[in-house]
């Protein structure tokens, strides 16, 4: 049920046309390394000030560890808990994300 509501939320946000990245699922510290990459990579295909970019990066780090170390749900067939949410970073602006 988790998985089509997120699947529900990123195809909304896609259509607006407003993302610079979005991932829904499982959270580990390997993926946040990863998708700090990834974060990176965009931040210089769009040419950001690297005082910017780095505000950016860190903010999303905190978060997603945060949401790695907090937000732990039990699966319905398991009684581990697992961390997963969905996080998205949006331009509203060249300035603004």
């Amino acid at each position: 049920m988790l998985r089509t509501n997120l699947t529900k939320i990123q195809n909304i946000v896609d259509q607006n046309g407003i993302i610079f990245l979005t991932y829904g699922g499982f959270l580990t510290q390997t993926l946040i390394s990863g998708i700090t990459e990834a974060l990176e990579f965009e931040a210089d295909h769009c040419e950001l000030n690297s005082g910017f970019a780095n505000n950016i990066f860190t903010i999303f780090i905190e978060l997603a560890q945060n949401m790695m170390n907090y937000s732990r749900s039990l699966d319905e067939n398991s009684t581990h808990p697992k961390t997963e949410g969905i996080i998205i970073v949006g331009k509203k602006t060249d300035s603004i994300f």
